[in-house]
């Protein structure tokens, strides 16, 4: 038996685990080091979309949000489009919109009615007219709200990414994938 192979981290082929990495990004959002958020995200987001991981959207859109945050508008709408292309060219449409509308409302909550305008108007040509607001990439996939929000942990324990209920994917009734790094959370 090889042993070696028990106790290598979550992931795919030899590319480095995220989860200490995620960790501290989520710790300096906590303490409201925005900055040195962003730059954690933004490299677990390049890493992470090197290797084809499918984290690298949401981890584009945390850098963004992240760098909104810290006062850097642009280069946060930057990274937050990225996201959202990375999700389009995957054909994660339901994700894709989540994510959108999320941020958007955000944006408009914070007062920043302009970007939040951009980015509800971004690649709207490019949805696929078949798709309607729920989407149909899983029947277990509930429209926001539909669950009762204490069902989840705030945050993943594996990498202590936050959990929402509108980003996580339900791979059943009872059990969600944390969209960072792939755990499994059972309600």
């Amino acid at each position: 038996m090889n042993n070696r192979r028990l106790f290598q981290p979550k992931g795919r082929g030899n590319a480095p685990s995220l989860h200490p990495m995620m960790q501290r990004a989520n710790e300096l959002m906590a303490i409201e080091n925005y900055t040195g958020a962003a730059r954690a995200f933004e490299n677990m987001a390049k890493a992470a979309n090197s290797h084809n991981r499918p984290a690298a959207p949401h981890l584009y859109i945390q850098a963004g949000r992240a760098k909104i945050l810290a006062g850097q508008i642009p280069d946060g709408i930057t990274h937050i489009q990225t996201g959202l292309k990375l999700f389009a060219e995957r054909a994660e449409w339901l994700k894709f919109r989540r994510n959108r509308r999320r941020v958007v409302r955000e944006l408009r909550e914070s007062g920043h009615e302009n970007e939040a305008n951009e980015l509800m108007n971004f690649m709207a040509d490019e949805l696929p007219a078949d798709k309607d607001a729920t989407g149909n990439e899983s029947q277990f996939d509930p429209k926001p709200g539909a669950r009762v929000r204490a069902t989840l942990p705030v945050k993943c324990q594996e990498c202590g990414a936050p959990l929402r209920i509108d980003e996580v994917e339900f791979v059943d009734e009872n059990t969600a994938e944390c969209p960072y790094c792939g755990n499994l959370i059972r309600s």
